[in-house]
């Protein structure tokens, strides 16, 4: 059996009104994730870390994140910032390091194949899928069957 935890929609705020409620509400969630037992494979954090995609606001997360004892990812959302995220969480294997584009990566978690499919559209922070964004999911899962093998 795989565990999977997983969270969203934090919106951490550099604003000092917002942000120590919402810093308190993510170290709660970090606590009792790390008071379960059996602990977590894995937690999949999925989108709006931050609020306003300052980097100040993904410091904040990632102090509190990397205070996880599961393995942790996270896929951005529509009010995320891919390049602050990357250089926030780069010594993250799903981080994406220097790259340029949607954060997209392939984890394996035990028996079990992760793909985080980034889908903000271009000029928006709504989600896209073009034709473009599918064949980089098709490749994604091409590298996933190849794994397998």
């Amino acid at each position: 059996m795989i565990r999977i935890v997983h969270f969203t929609d934090t919106h951490m705020d550099a604003g000092e009104e917002l942000r120590a409620r919402r810093e308190a509400d993510l170290a709660n969630h970090v606590a009792v994730i790390n008071r379960l037992d059996p602990q977590p494979d894995v937690v999949i954090f999925t989108g709006d870390m931050a609020n306003g995609g300052k980097p100040e606001e993904y410091d904040i997360v990632r102090r509190h994140m990397d205070n996880l004892r599961a393995p942790w990812l996270a896929v951005p959302g529509n009010r995320d910032s891919r390049r602050r995220m990357r250089a926030a969480f780069a010594n993250h294997e799903w981080g994406g390091g220097h790259a340029q584009g949607p954060l997209d990566f392939f984890v394996q978690v035990g028996p079990l194949a992760l793909i985080g499919f980034d889908s903000k559209g271009p000029g928006t922070n709504k989600g896209w899928a073009h034709e473009e964004r599918r064949q980089s999911l098709r490749r994604l899962l091409k590298r996933q069957q190849a794994r397998r093998r």
